[in-house]
């Protein structure tokens, strides 16, 4: 009798864990939904649990709070070929067709996934949460499409089909150290993708703000490495980081929609403070870009400055910054690179097919500009300013016999024409102290120009006797005639 009851209180054990009038079904550590099937309100505590969800199956929600899948263990793989879905669209921030609160939770999907606010909501746990999004498939929400907080380290999202968001976030991964490799097109009303700090983002295909939204970028993120090599559009930025590195590859398209005369609008905007929702705020770390593509918008590349504000302000933008161009980078705006004036020692390299349409403004640092060798038919539409300090300009590539002018257009303006392989290159330069040559010559501005000014006409040899003969014959004529 004693054997009876314990067998029976672990079956109602087991009850109180698999919902009942459901057509999921468990069979040791695997739930199977079955192809023609429909189950609601799915909630599973164990940990190790693997789910198939078939092809033609339907997991649903009924009610607003209510996910359809609810994990609570760790060690979770979900295999989505059907239908999984939270319809209620009540403003109540809580409809998840997901939810996660455990570690190590692994989601493939390979049919669609649909929540009236989130699609994939991580709730608890210590991180490690992975979202495979197959060619084909959909994930879609009203706010977040997939989101982890600031407390779930680790995440990652691949993504072959569509991830979208009609109101917010197509990724919403805050967790440090996250990484997003998409192939597919991720979709938001909001930031298409917000993260955080020691972040990764490879983009092959499609980053697309709705650009009937004002003020958004592509993607935002604290610090880590992004690399492009499709396209990524913003309202705001393309991409907005506080340090680390952004890699443009040759046809990869980095493009601001906002306003030509708003100077925050760029393709890649660089802030002042580094925040990554942890820590407290501090002025940002430094920043490498290397452009081998498109940069479009207002400018190709801003920093953070307000002048309503003190230069030592965290949110000013101070950190040294490395350009490296053989790309194409637009300012629609006139600006093409646009640093701030608090900026530290940040340098430029121009090479191969570099092209720059607008101004080059460097900031308050000791900035170098390198000059390579340079395969365009376009040095810059417009002038380097190396702003305050100490600047120099280095003809990587080229000797003081490549140099076909260098002529004062102002007082502080100098207009430089160069040969090069392509013909003759010409840009203006403002505010810079020395010139460094191929052969290793370095020269003052100042001297510079010395040496390609048009030398004298030298006088034939006897043309000063001649000129004295010909005074005094003719003070010889005066007196004659008095």
């Amino acid at each position: 009798m004693t054997r009876i009851l314990f067998l029976t209180t672990a079956t109602l054990g087991l009850v109180a864990l698999t919902p009942a009038a459901q057509a999921c079904t468990l069979s040791a550590l695997t739930l199977t939904c079955a192809d023609g099937t429909t189950s609601t309100d799915q909630r599973w505590d164990q940990a190790g649990l693997n789910i198939h969800v078939e092809s033609g199956a339907t997991v649903s929600s009924t009610g607003a709070a209510t996910p359809a899948f609810r994990f609570g263990g760790d060690d979770i793989t979900l295999t989505n070929g059907g239908l999984i879905q939270n319809p209620n669209t009540a403003d109540n921030n809580s409809n998840n067709a997901i939810e996660v609160r455990g570690t190590n939770q692994t989601y493939i999907n390979n049919g669609t996934i649909s929540g009236g606010d989130r699609g994939i909501h991580s709730r608890g746990g210590d991180g490690g949460l992975t979202v495979i999004n197959a060619e084909g498939a959909l994930i879609e929400s009203r706010r977040q499409a997939v989101r982890g907080g600031e407390d779930y380290p680790g995440t990652t999202v691949i993504n072959d089909g569509v991830i979208r968001s009609t109101d917010g976030r197509a990724l919403q991964i805050r967790g440090q150290g996250s990484t997003v490799i998409n192939n597919g097109a991720l979709y938001g009303g909001e930031e298409v993708v917000e993260a955080r700090d020691d972040f990764t983002i490879i983009n092959h295909g499609l980053i697309q703000i709705d650009e009937t939204v004002a003020d958004e970028d592509g993607v935002q993120f604290a610090s880590g490495r992004a690399e492009n090599y499709g396209r990524i559009v913003g309202t705001d930025d393309a991409i907005d980081l506080d340090e680390g590195e952004v890699y443009n590859a040759p046809g990869g398209v980095l493009l601001s929609l906002g306003p030509d005369d708003d100077p925050n609008k760029a393709a890649i905007d660089l802030d002042g403070e580094f925040d990554n929702s942890r820590d407290p705020l501090r002025p940002a770390g430094s920043v490498r870009i290397v452009n081998e593509g498109y940069m479009e918008g207002a400018r190709a590349i801003s920093a953070a400055y307000d002048p309503t504000l003190p230069d030592d302000h965290v949110s000013q933008a101070r950190q040294s910054v490395e350009i490296v161009n053989s790309g194409t980078m637009v300012g629609r705006g006139g600006i093409a690179i646009g640093l701030a004036p608090t900026q530290g020692d940040s340098q430029l390299t121009l090479m191969g097919e570099s092209r720059l349409y607008g101004d080059v403004l460097f900031g308050a640092g000791d900035d170098l500009l390198g000059i390579g060798t340079l395969t365009s038919d376009l040095l810059i539409a417009g002038l380097f300013d190396g702003g305050a300090g100490e600047n120099t300009v280095s003809l990587m590539s080229y000797m003081l016999t490549d140099v076909l002018g260098f002529e004062a257009v102002d007082d502080d303006t100098y207009m430089l024409r160069l040969m090069t392989g392509q013909g003759e290159l010409a840009g203006g330069f403002r505010n810079w102290q020395d010139w460094l040559f191929a052969d290793g010559t370095r020269l003052s501005t100042a001297e510079f120009a010395a040496a390609l000014a048009p030398a004298p006409v030298p006088l034939p040899a006897g043309l000063p006797l001649l000129l004295a003969g010909l005074a005094g014959f003719g003070a010889l004529r005066l007196r004659a005639r008095g």
